[in-house]
């Protein structure tokens, strides 16, 4: 698959990142943190998919289930993209007016990624220099979940995270694709820091039950 094609799998649509709230609402966890960032992997290598979807579609839909878990629960969750253009950022908020702002920025920031690789910039930008611009200065995050196929990492990535870490608690969701399982195991152990491995063929409704090991 390729960003050029409009298949089903390959947008990301509001509406539908909206309503995985309903997955979410019952049996919500009283562990999670209260301010969580999340960040987006949409580089050139994310928008591509063997099954259900595009890994960087999955990816958004992993990290929003993850926020509306931290909304429902009365926490604030705030968005990062990291792609060929500018990133897009959604300062952190509360409740679901919060959660409708970083489900737009995820819609906008995918679809700013597929225009760029449409035109064909297809190559990504090494991980780590991207990582570089996330700004963990202030005390307002208490945690950062970064969803990626951790593919072209740089060979500083290992080592900024490590000191992202020591800041706030990162978490590594690791997209893959079950075609390609072989090829990208390992990845994101590699960097040192604790990861779930996400199939992008896994439909939204079992996501829950593979991220609850995200915050465990």
């Amino acid at each position: 698959m390729t960003a050029a094609i409009d298949i089903a799998g390959a947008t990301l649509r509001a509406d539908d990142l909206s309503q995985l709230r309903a997955l979410v609402e019952a049996g919500i966890s009283t562990s999670l943190p209260r301010r969580v960032l999340l960040v987006a992997d949409f580089r050139p290598s994310m928008l591509q998919g063997r099954s259900r979807a595009f890994r960087s579609v999955a990816a958004a839909e992993a990290l929003t289930v993850l926020g509306w878990q931290v909304a429902e629960a009365g926490g604030s969750v705030g968005l990062m993209t990291l792609g060929t253009g500018a990133p897009v950022r959604v300062p952190l908020d509360a409740g679901a007016e919060g959660m409708r702002q970083v489900v737009s920025g995820f819609v906008r920031g995918h679809e700013a990624a597929a225009a760029h690789a449409t035109a064909g910039c297809l190559d990504d930008v090494p991980l780590d220099r991207l990582l570089s611009d996330l700004d963990l200065s202030g005390d307002e995050i208490r945690a950062v979940v970064i969803a990626s196929g951790f593919e072209f990492p740089g060979g500083g990535c290992a080592a900024l995270l490590q000191a992202l870490s020591a800041k706030h608690p990162v978490r590594l969701v690791h997209v893959t694709d079950a075609a390609e399982a072989d090829e990208t195991t390992g990845q994101g152990r590699a960097l040192g820091l604790p990861v779930v491995t996400l199939d992008a063929g896994l439909l939204p409704e079992a996501m829950p039950s593979v991220l609850a090991e995200v915050f465990r």
